[in-house]
């Protein structure tokens, strides 16, 4: 049957149910001693689960830039070799036109397509195997010039600025922005001391 205030009680072997409209305002008691009370519950975020995203997201990003920097070093291991003495006799020149003190070790490897200061116990300059054949005399004194540069200015130990605030600040866009804008800054300032 039809209760008051649109209430409808139904007895169903001896059990009664009650279903409250739609419409019921909380607060509200109606009869039979049913009242309708409003959640006091929320949805909160505590700081320590932010915490914890931050946490996830910048290991996962330190553990990505570790493995791709150990690959790239146990593969340049496996197949450096000392460059041969003409390369040596063009990298000493460089250096002393760089006013650099003490050169890098320069190798050849088979594994590498682009010249590359690597640092592994001590920093090498890894050249590509083809190297010389594939960009002559002058583009191989060009990269070589390139490189030394930033041996010069300590870019393989400054990079690690940039690198770490990207890890920290791994959800914020205008850090990866602001990364990428030196690097850019770099390679410009290597390619001006090159000239140079």
């Amino acid at each position: 049957f039809q209760a008051e205030d649109g209430i409808r009680d139904i007895g169903v072997t001896g059990v009664q149910t009650c279903a409250l409209p739609i419409s019921s305002v909380p607060g509200r008691e109606f009869p039979n001693g049913i009242s309708v009370k409003p959640s006091t519950r929320s949805l909160s975020i505590q700081p320590w689960h932010a915490f914890v995203l931050w946490f996830f997201g910048a290991t996962c990003m330190a553990s990505v830039m570790v493995c791709r920097s150990w690959k790239t070093i146990r593969i340049l291991q496996r197949s450096t070799h000392c460059a041969p003495s003409h390369l040596m006799a063009l990298s000493e020149q460089i250096v002393k036109s760089l006013g650099i003190r003490q050169m890098p070790q320069i190798q050849l490897s088979s594994e590498a397509s682009v010249p590359m200061l690597v640092y592994s116990g001590t920093i090498r300059l890894v050249l590509p195997s083809d190297f010389e054949i594939r960009f002559g005399v002058e583009g191989c004194r060009m990269g070589i010039a390139h490189e030394l540069a930033h041996y010069k200015r300590s870019d393989l130990w400054w990079n690690l600025l940039p690198t770490f605030v990207s890890i920290v600040l791994f959800f914020w866009p205008p850090a990866w922005l602001a990364a990428r804008r030196y690097y850019l800054a770099m390679e410009l300032a290597c390619d001006e001391l090159e000239i140079g």
